[in-house]
């Protein structure tokens, strides 16, 4: 036999070899996932725990950090000049409107006070004199005006006077705490020089920046409250929004005012919430909220089918509790258990929760 008869009759053995396991034999890519369907067939749903959606009206909070200030920081000057004698109050003491931060010595403004009174008698008796003349037509209009003038120059230097003697005492024009003595026993101060500064940090000031979309849902005088780094806790209510926002930041100051019985300091860090207005939202637990393959927060839920569905949501406020979330609708089973072990589209078998449900807002 030639060469060339011999190899094509080994092609042809070969090429029967090859048709016949092609018949015989399931092919390698299609047996696993034949498998793999008649397992699916065979297997019973998968059991999750369910929850039924009560869409209520629920007020949401919005929490932003901040910072404490004082309501007011006042520099407080002396009117008039003089040698400080005496500073009553120590740095940290708390002060009424009216209380002495310094006492200047009077000098002598106590005797120029005693010859002012002096010259304004004078000045009335001469007066009192020419008008009784007048009177009698034995003075001039013009000579009973001069006198008084005298008389009314007189009683400005008096009054001047008084005004300066009360100016040695320098007093709180607030109710605050004295947070720096800057002047000292024996300086000498001149009119405008500060005496003291005062804090004053009741109420308390707490303030935030919000971005462009959360200033449109806050409104002034919406409750809030701040929790400060140092642990205190106040309530008050939002003062102040401003009606620009920063060139740099695009953010928007906020301001709350609160009751600061316990002195809680200024400077501090601090954490705002603000009650914002009711919006629909359901209560879920914490738990419940998944997150998608691109990142979004949602919730499984069962449709009427008993198919998974993936459902997005927003996390309006939360708690330990748990959360009020907006986007989903009124009666709509969300999975509270076996949620992570589901996919949209698969089958399940829906069962009531079992645990404890928690609606508190």
């Amino acid at each position: 036999m030639k060469s060339s008869h011999r190899w094509a009759l080994l092609f042809a053995l070969i090429a029967v070899v090859w048709i016949a396991s092609g018949r015989l034999l399931p092919s390698p890519g299609a047996a696993p996932g034949t498998q793999r369907a008649e397992t699916s067939r065979q297997q019973a749903p998968l059991t999750v725990e369910v929850i039924p959606v009560r869409v209520t009206a629920r007020p949401a909070r919005l929490a932003l950090p901040g910072h404490a200030e004082a309501t007011a920081v006042v520099n407080v000057a002396a009117r008039t000049g003089g040698i400080v004698e005496a500073t009553p109050r120590p740095e940290g003491a708390t002060v009424k409107k009216g209380d002495v931060l310094c006492r200047l010595d009077a000098g002598a403004r106590g005797a120029q006070l005693e010859a002012a009174r002096a010259a304004l008698a004078s000045a009335r008796r001469d007066y009192d004199a020419a008008l009784k003349l007048f009177r009698k037509g034995h003075a001039t209009k013009a000579r009973l005006q001069q006198l008084k003038a005298r008389v009314d120059e007189a009683a400005a230097r008096v009054k001047q006077l008084k005004l300066d003697i009360a100016h040695t005492r320098v007093l709180a024009p607030i109710d605050g705490v004295l947070a720096t003595q800057v002047a000292k026993v024996g300086d000498l101060l001149s009119p405008g020089r500060p005496c003291a500064q005062l804090v004053k940090l009741d109420p308390l000031k707490v303030v935030t920046r919000a971005s462009e979309v959360e200033i449109r849902r806050i409104r002034p005088g919406a409750p809030a409250t701040a929790r400060l780094v140092t642990g205190q806790r106040l309530s008050g209510r939002i003062t102040y929004i401003s009606p620009r926002g920063d060139p740099a930041t695009h953010t928007f100051r906020v301001e709350m005012q609160a009751p600061n019985p316990q002195a809680a300091p200024a400077q501090v860090s601090a954490r705002m919430t603000i009650t914002l207005p009711p919006r629909p939202a359901a209560r879920l637990p914490l738990a419940a909220i998944v997150l998608a393959d691109d990142g979004r927060l949602g919730v499984r839920v069962v449709n009427k089918d008993d198919t998974v569905a993936f459902v997005p949501v927003k996390v309006l406020d939360e708690t330990r509790q748990g959360a009020s979330v907006a986007g989903l609708k009124d009666g709509m089973r969300v999975i509270v258990t076996g949620q992570h072990y589901v996919l949209a589209g698969q089958k399940v078998k829906a069962v009531p929760f079992s645990g404890p449900r928690d609606d508190r807002s």
